[in-house]
């Protein structure tokens, strides 16, 4: 451990999902380098286990349901901005924090990296924390809400597509929403934070935010693990009795993720297929997929598992990956696809043009079009001839290796360390 290490603290509401695997890795890059870090998370209590019940049996009430009044629901809820994740943190207001026991027992701090932290603690329990330890405030980008009132993510480019669409949707709690941006503001011109960000656009979206932030930063979120290289026991092959689709909405429920629009791309997919060949599309043991009936596709359930050694077996038994969120910031799930030599097919959200930045990797997509993204698959699949070649599986692999290089948040770190 360097000399005079500073004690570094993260915050963050949980170490799964896509934001906290990101936490974890950057938190386990700073334990490899030898800095005093330390991670909490917020843990389960009456009030979430609660929530659990709640959501289980809604769940159990749903199965009785007619089908023709779920899909009525599904549309309303696929064009609601709460469905789409979009104000999750409401509790900014509360002056005592949302932990302050929790915080107030916290001790020697000299840099906190606040990750994603929504309904875990608010801006009070990180002033709190400010003003009690004198400590450096790191602002870490796994979505927009650092740079809001508490809206999840930005929609700008969704909303814009809905409008288009004839589609219109009020922001849910806007009142409130500007209440709790003033308030932030107001605290982080005290706290003067700095933030990372991890794609160019969000570099943006920091930058014209009006919040103070001391420095903003850009780097990429270290991937690295021996699982996520290319299979090449799986190359292509042209007599295989089908294809195989994996996508970032393999539940089949997540709006934010895409799933309407995955539906649409696999509806004008079955409609392409001659009935002599087939498609197999990966997803998750709790996807509902009773409701969907196709001639030349079908799905085969894993169950969802945060062990990279056993998710990462989805990439691998697959022939492309399609990347259909609607929003997002830092995602890892186009970066692990293109390590393990997939070529994706992505819409043009968060840092996909900083991912695929040639045909070799895949195609991004336009205004949530659903019907070129199907046209790309399907040439992927069926009409090009040397997609999933060794050489090109190595090519993916070699560049997005050296794109998420480790270096780049080691340098960041030794700079913020240094107050450089």
């Amino acid at each position: 451990m360097e000399q005079n290490s500073p004690n570094i603290l993260h915050l963050t509401s949980s170490i799964s999902g896509g934001a906290g695997i990101a936490t974890l890795r950057i938190h386990n890059l700073l334990i490899e380098r030898n800095f005093k870090s330390k991670l909490i998370t917020k843990k389960l209590n009456k009030n979430s286990l609660k929530g659990t019940l709640i959501n289980k049996i809604f769940n159990f009430i749903k199965i009785f349901i007619p089908k023709k009044l779920k899909s009525i629901f599904k549309d309303i809820k696929h064009n609601n901005y709460l469905s789409a994740y979009s104000f999750y943190q409401k509790n900014e207001l509360q002056k005592n924090g949302i932990s302050r026991d929790l915080v107030s027992s916290i001790k020697d701090i000299d840099i906190l990296f606040v990750h994603w932290v929504s309904d875990f603690v608010n801006i009070f329990d990180i002033f709190y924390l400010f003003e009690k330890h004198n400590c450096k405030v790191i602002f870490v980008m796994l979505d927009h809400a650092h740079i809001t009132g508490g809206y999840h993510f930005k929609l700008d480019k969704y909303n814009k597509y809905l409008e288009e669409n004839g589609k219109k949707v009020k922001m849910p709690q806007k009142n409130l929403a500007n209440k709790q941006f003033k308030v932030k503001k107001n605290l982080i011109s005290i706290m003067h934070p700095e933030i990372i960000t991890f794609s160019k656009n969000d570099e943006q979206l920091a930058k014209n935010s009006s919040f103070d932030f001391k420095k903003i930063w850009r780097t990429t979120i270290p991937i690295d693990n021996i699982n996520l290289q290319p299979n090449f026991d799986k190359l292509e092959t042209y007599d295989c009795d089908y294809k195989t689709i994996f996508s970032c909405a393999y539940s089949l429920s997540d709006y934010r993720k895409g799933s309407k629009f995955l539906i649409q791309v696999l509806n004008y997919l079955d409609e392409m297929i001659d009935d002599h060949k087939r498609i197999r599309v990966l997803c998750s043991s709790d996807a509902d997929v009773d409701s969907l009936h196709f001639k030349n596709i079908f799905f085969e359930k894993f169950t969802y598992n945060e062990d990279v050694s056993v998710y990462s077996q989805n990439y691998h038994n697959s022939d492309i990956f399609l990347f259909t969120s609607i929003v997002d910031s830092a995602p890892q799930m186009p970066s692990e696809a293109l390590l393990c030599g997939l070529p994706i097919i992505s819409f043009d959200t968060a840092n996909i043009r900083e991912i695929i930045i040639d045909s070799c990797d895949g195609s991004i997509i336009e205004d949530f079009d659903s019907k070129k993204m199907a046209d790309e698959a399907f040439k992927l699949l069926y009409l090009s001839e040397n997609e999933n070649t060794y050489q090109k599986k190595i090519d993916r692999y070699n560049r997005i290796k050296e794109y998420h290089n480790k270096s780049f948040l080691d340098k960041i770190i030794n700079q913020i360390i240094h107050n450089k």
